[in-house]
């Protein structure tokens, strides 16, 4: 463990971004080394951190994780009262004998900075609650802990670290040579649409409409959400019939109203057409529904793509990352060099498997706790990824 840095970090500073962020840094909360110490606990008991923390043979497990896997010059571990104990341990401080320890704590009267991160992340009223009756013993116990050098995070961690003289080298970032987009729900305000004339439909039937599955299915093909619904929906309906009234109410619509585009939609668009970066559309909607939404948006938006990739050109829906991979093979770009934006938990996960770098842009969905863990960036409108785009390619706004 020699020439190695362990930082015990509070939790909610933000290890998982530097660990995204920054060259060799290590942090065990990803799923390929969560299994270490979750692998004697049966699947579906594998849900937060306090079942891994209290089956017996979590601490063996995760100190051989923290020993034998790590690769980093940087480790960064939580610090919360359940680990303390196991930090402290002999059978830890041998294993990391050698190592660079820093305790990296809150200020005494630091909550509120902590509290603002998690509210920025998603994180729910209970965890804020627990984590702020958690405070004072973190305080207290990590404050006097000796043999530590001491760190004091107002808010973030990696601003603290060059602070205390530690360096931190950015991860080189590949260069963005493709943009490819999801339709309903990213550059068209369609899924709200939907949602609503699905719900319509089933009311015109007499049928209550599972507003969940509904929600759920979002980023699904046709051929998915239909096995989706037909399998996790409580109620009997016939789902050819309303999906096809469902259609007609959505293109009474778009005929009386056209298509509704999403704020950021001709900014960022006119913005890559004049940087010659290519643009792209993956949608899981079929080739015909597609082009009646392109069609009814008007200004020309289909000569806007230099490919549109729909549902029905592959052969595996999101979220497998066919439709990624197979717009990326079409516009002759490596996947590392492709930016993906969505809306969709299922559209995460499939650009993720894609190994493409990714944005999401919550539409009618927050990003879940299953998927936080994935390496993908979150923006509250798709003018923001302009300047995502800017700052890893190095350029400026200006039109080319």
């Amino acid at each position: 463990m020699e020439n190695k840095i362990i930082v015990l970090a509070y939790v909610g500073t933000g290890k998982t971004e530097i660990t995204k962020r920054y060259e060799g840094v290590w942090n065990p909360s990803s799923d390929s080394y969560r299994y270490v110490w979750d692998r004697d606990i049966p699947l579906e008991q594998r849900k937060g951190s306090l079942n891994r923390i209290e089956n017996p043979a979590f601490p063996k497990n995760y100190i051989d994780a923290i020993s034998k896997n790590i690769k980093a010059n940087i480790v960064l571990l939580p610090l919360t009262e359940k680990l303390f104990p196991l930090y402290e341990s002999k059978d830890f401080k041998d294993k990391i004998k050698g190592a660079r320890m820093i305790l990296a704590c809150p200020p005494k009267d630091g909550f509120d900075g902590y509290e603002m991160r998690y509210k920025e992340r998603g994180n729910s009223q209970t965890f804020i609650e627990n984590r702020r009756k958690e405070f004072p013993f973190i305080i207290d116990k990590f404050g006097n802990a000796k043999g530590y050098e001491k760190v004091t995070v107002h808010q973030y961690l990696d601003d603290a670290l060059i602070n205390h003289g530690i360096k931190l080298e950015p991860k080189k970032i590949d260069k963005i040579d493709a943009v490819i987009l999801d339709m309903d729900g990213t550059i068209f305000d369609t899924e709200r649409l939907g949602i609503e004339k699905w719900i319509q439909a089933f009311k015109e039937f007499g049928i209550p409409a599972p507003v969940e599955t509904l929600y759920e299915k979002i980023g699904l093909s046709g051929k998915d959400s239909r096995r989706f619904m037909q399998k996790e929906s409580d109620i009997e309906f016939d789902y050819d019939i309303i999906k096809k009234r469902k259609q007609q109410l959505i293109k009474e619509y778009i005929a009386k109203y056209g298509t509704p585009i999403k704020k950021g939609f001709e900014e960022l668009v006119g913005f890559l057409n004049s940087k010659k970066i290519n643009v792209a559309i993956a949608t899981s909607r079929t080739r015909d529904g597609t082009m009646h939404y392109i069609q009814h948006a008007g200004k020309d938006v289909d000569k806007k793509f230099n490919v549109i990739v729909t549902g029905d050109m592959i052969e595996n829906g999101k979220p497998s990352p066919d439709i990624f991979l197979h717009t990326a093979k079409m516009l002759g770009v490596l996947p590392e060099h492709c930016l993906v934006i969505e809306d969709s938990i299922n559209g995460i996960k499939a650009a993720v498997a894609a190994k493409m770098r990714v944005i999401m842009i919550p539409d009618l969905i927050e990003p879940s706790e299953e998927i936080k863990q994935l390496n993908f960036s979150v923006k509250r409108s798709l003018l923001d990824v302009i300047d995502f785009i800017c700052s890893a390619n190095s350029m400026d706004k200006a039109s080319s």
